[in-house]
């Protein structure tokens, strides 16, 4: 068995692809590709762990001024995604490896540590695998937790204000990077379902990360609001899109 970690950069990432979503011609993938090749001048570091030449993980990372995330992390590199894709290549230290990688990066270039958002909810990883890999929780809001491993003693990262968020508002709104690439297919899918069934929905693609910083929620890039509330803060299928509706009343049970 062979491992070994890749990291992608603008003149190899059509090669590579991006890890999670194995079809390259994806519109998601595409749209992921797009974006990254954009922040990749900004520090954005995504790399895939290789087993005999086939991605079995990936780990994503940026320096966090230019964090996709709503907190404040100046000094820090963030994470944004760590992820092992089958159950079979789980508990094999795999994810350890790539923040371990991540560690030794944070070192070489004197940043003040790691950040990460965890959580045991869906579309981010727990707060374990951080845990072990000598992270510790520094401060929680609703279902996540900052984890941070620290190289410098300096200023803490923190979690920026979601409720002033701009985007909470009234109308149904859904707003999005594609800074995940399974986003694209959902978005697609409630827009075709809201033009047919006429219901009104604002979109708002998030251009850069000063945006995203502002986001209501903790994962950031997937945001479902309406009335100053969340209604779904990560990625969601169109069966669950339509049961929302149907408890705010805007489609017929």
């Amino acid at each position: 068995m062979s491992l070994e970690i890749i990291s992608l950069n603008a003149d190899n990432i059509d090669h590579y692809g991006i890890g999670c979503i194995r079809d390259k011609k994806h519109p998601g993938v595409q749209a992921k590709i797009k974006w990254a090749k954009l922040l990749f001048k900004d520090g954005l570091v995504i790399k895939l762990l290789m087993e005999n030449n086939k991605p079995i993980g990936f780990i994503e990372y940026i320096p966090g001024i230019h964090t996709w995330r709503p907190i404040q992390a100046t000094g820090y590199f963030v994470i944004h995604c760590l992820w092992i894709y089958k159950t079979e290549h789980l508990n094999k230290g795999y994810a350890s490896m790539l923040l371990q990688d991540v560690i030794k990066d944070t070192v070489s270039r004197n940043r003040n540590g790691v950040v990460a958002l965890a959580s045991e909810g869906s579309w981010l990883a727990s707060p374990k695998i951080f845990e072990k890999n000598g992270f510790y929780k520094l401060d929680s809001r609703g279902r996540y937790d900052m984890m941070v491993y620290f190289y410098k003693e300096t200023s803490l990262p923190k979690f920026l204000s979601w409720k002033d968020s701009k985007i909470l508002k009234q109308d149904l709104t859904l707003s999005y990077s594609n800074q995940c690439p399974a986003n694209l297919k959902s978005i697609n899918e409630i827009k075709a379902f809201c033009e047919k069934e006429n219901i009104k929905i604002d979109y708002h693609e998030f251009q850069d990360a000063k945006e995203a910083q502002k986001a209501p929620t903790g994962y950031g890039v997937y945001n479902l609001t309406r009335n100053n509330k969340i209604l779904a803060d990560h990625y969601i299928s169109l069966t669950r899109f339509k049961n929302i509706m149907k408890e705010e009343k805007l489609l017929e049970a």
